[in-house]
């Protein structure tokens, strides 16, 4: 690649039913995500690994148990922007979501998420006095999904060898959502 160009599809697709259902898809095999906030102190970007809480997802935000004397939640009641990442090598599948993150306090909330593996960092179970819920809410998202479309990408990797073009990624591979944009009706 040369200058400026990208390795990416920069035109920004609409939250279609089709789009909503594929990162559906997507999230629905991903558990861990890399939350990136941005520091208090010294405004510089800081990351830590998530565990995500499987619920249906809607479509429009994520949920996740923390503490709220941690230092994500100073972080995001400063500057509720933050990046959320997840990869899977196996799959060849990334995903990566913009939005704003929300600390929730809503006991019924955290009973309906709640699983008992979460005891390992919640040992009294919902009676932990310090914990909460960071809702994000999803703004944009970005995915690879080489996995999906294996015979379209080497078609395009040879094309591209054999024209002497750029390799550009199809919107099956590579694909941004604007999550602002009018939500679909389910």
């Amino acid at each position: 690649m040369s200058g400026n160009q990208e390795f990416t599809n920069s035109e920004q697709h609409e939250p279609s039913r089709e789009n909503i259902e594929k990162l559906k898809s997507l999230i629905k095999t991903l558990e861990t995500a890399m939350l990136t906030t941005q520091s208090t102190k010294t405004k510089s970007l800081h990351s830590r690994p998530m565990y995500m809480q499987k619920l249906e997802f809607d479509g429009q935000s994520l949920w996740f148990f923390t503490r709220k004397a941690s230092i994500k939640c100073d972080e995001v009641q400063q500057n509720s922007d933050a990046n959320l990442s997840f990869s899977d090598v196996k799959t060849a599948t990334w995903l990566s979501l913009i939005g704003k993150v929300t600390v929730v306090e809503d006991k019924e909330k955290m009973e309906e998420l709640w699983n008992e593996i979460l005891r390992a960092w919640f040992p009294k179970g919902l009676e932990e006095p310090d914990m909460c819920l960071l809702r994000f809410d999803i703004e944009g998202a970005e995915y690879w999904d080489e996995y999906a479309s294996r015979m379209v990408q080497l078609y395009s990797y040879f094309k591209a060898i054999a024209t002497g073009k750029s390799y550009e990624p199809t919107k099956d591979q590579n694909m941004k959502i604007d999550m602002g944009k009018a939500q679909p009706t389910f």
